[in-house]
């Protein structure tokens, strides 16, 4: 545990190190490395989704690289029904990366972000799985969707507690905003939610070079697992 000066607030590095496993600089590099690949599809010939999808491929790529290859965290990669997660054993927690809406990363709106995509059974699991920890009610889901089940790659991971990483790439801004904050659930179309806490990182500043006219978060997310899975 990192020590504190008597009186002092804890800052955004040390809460992410000693609540989730993560250090401040891989989510940083990550996000910039999610920009750069998302430039690289400008470009009327690429899928209006391609920048979405390569900026959140390329986030997941380097957190995941240089996660692993820490020597003092524990975290390893699964990749359940599509969605991959990354899992740290020491402090039983899992973490997954997701599209933000416009208030990510900011508090002063009053208002928690949620995602801009819906999510999946995987997401609804674990979603469940952060409700029973708390001692909270279940989440209220879609009428059409099955009541998220214990998935088999979960049967280890009781006990653990989820997390994701929201980025939004604001164009009216220029920059991206993102913050590590544990789910909370999902509401009746799909979209999660988070709660505290909410690990808010500095903004990181970006320019009129990093945005062309299609939509900076179109694609974000990657594959969903919507398919009515079997009980049991």
């Amino acid at each position: 545990m990192v020590a504190r000066e008597p009186g002092r607030q804890p800052s955004f590095e040390e809460d992410l190190r000693r609540i989730v496993g993560l250090e401040a600089e891989w989510v940083r590099t990550a996000v910039g490395s999610g920009n750069q690949e998302r430039i690289r599809v400008f470009g009327s010939e690429n899928a209006a989704s391609a920048q979405g999808f390569c900026a959140w491929n390329g986030i997941l790529a380097s957190l995941t690289r240089t996660a692993q290859a820490a020597q003092d965290f524990a975290w390893e990669r699964q990749d359940p029904r599509s969605l991959p997660i990354l899992i740290e054993r020491n402090r039983k927690n899992i973490l997954f990366i997701s599209s933000g809406d416009e208030y990510t990363g900011q508090t002063h709106t009053g208002t928690f972000p949620r995602s801009r995509n819906p999510k999946g059974a995987i997401v609804a699991a674990l979603a469940q799985q952060n409700k029973e920890l708390l001692g909270e009610e279940p989440t209220l889901f879609p009428v059409d969707s099955p009541e998220p089940t214990k998935h088999e790659f979960m049967e280890e991971l009781l006990g653990f507690t989820t997390y994701v990483l929201l980025v939004h790439f604001s164009k009216r801004d220029r920059e991206a905003r993102y913050e590590v904050s544990r789910l909370d659930g999902l509401n009746t179309s799909r979209y999660l939610s988070v709660q505290g806490p909410r690990l808010i990182a500095p903004a990181y500043p970006l320019t009129d070079g990093d945005f062309d006219p299609n939509d900076p978060n179109d694609g974000f997310d990657g594959p969903q697992d919507f398919e009515v899975l079997p009980k049991g």
